[in-house]
């Protein structure tokens, strides 16, 4: 059995600007004790890494695809600078009126991992938003917000730290 971490990207990863748009190198901070995370639950927890991420009209002249392979490039070759390697990235480009069977919450991106080899029990899908939480529930599995936003339910969790990221994992070792 595979344990994943489907991860989003903007707001999990890196630090999502206030337009919402990671479009230049000036842009690209990353989220604070990402990298000792993914290293703890990489190396301690035998965990597979997955980029799954909406990027709205990428490849469009408002969003260049120049200008995504810039951040991203950056972006992978920092983590691999730090012994972290995703399994795959898995973008979708479309803007949310398309209604692509791709674009999260959807499974499209997904659905080849929704199989017999995925540790349900312990696979997670981390975000910072709603659709990264309906996307876990869409994949049957478990979903971990970022941030300090309040939930009405107890299905899933929310970790203002990737520290607690860490903490929470852990204690589904326990």
């Amino acid at each position: 059995m595979r344990k994943i971490l489907f991860l989003d990207r903007d707001g999990t990863i890196i630090k999502e600007p206030e337009d919402e748009q990671i479009d230049s190198l000036e842009k690209l901070e990353f989220v604070p004790g990402v990298f000792s995370a993914l290293k703890v639950l990489v190396n301690q927890f035998d965990y597979k890494l997955i980029m799954v991420t909406n990027q709205d009209g990428l490849g469009t002249e408002k969003y260049p695809q120049e200008t995504f392979d810039i951040v991203q490039d950056k972006l992978i070759k920092t983590l691999h600078g730090e012994d972290i390697k995703f399994e795959e990235v898995l973008i979708d480009r479309t803007f949310p009126e398309e209604k692509s069977p791709n674009r999260k919450p959807k499974i499209g991106l997904v659905k080849k991992y929704l199989n017999e080899l995925l540790d349900y029990e312990k696979s997670f899908v981390i975000g910072d938003r709603l659709s990264d939480l309906q996307l876990a529930k869409n994949m049957n599995i478990k979903g971990v917000l970022l941030g300090n936003m309040r939930l009405d339910t107890n299905e899933f969790k929310v970790c203002s730290s990737w520290k607690e990221i860490v903490e929470l994992i852990r204690s589904n070792y326990r």
